[in-house]
């Protein structure tokens, strides 16, 4: 007897520092079934806008 097991997501942890400009094609960039975590750690260009976006 054969089971099917539906496939686990993978939360990718992205630490963040001024990084608006790389954020989406990072965030776009992640294959199906991949999630990603955002932590920013003080951004001053609007990166966490950007990620909450995306």
């Amino acid at each position: 007897m054969s089971t099917q097991i539906d496939p686990v997501p993978i939360d990718v942890v992205l630490p963040c520092l001024d990084e608006a400009a790389a954020l989406p094609h990072v965030l776009t960039a992640l294959p199906p079934g991949y999630r990603a975590i955002v932590v920013d750690n003080g951004s001053r260009d609007g990166s966490p806008q950007i990620a909450a976006r995306y």
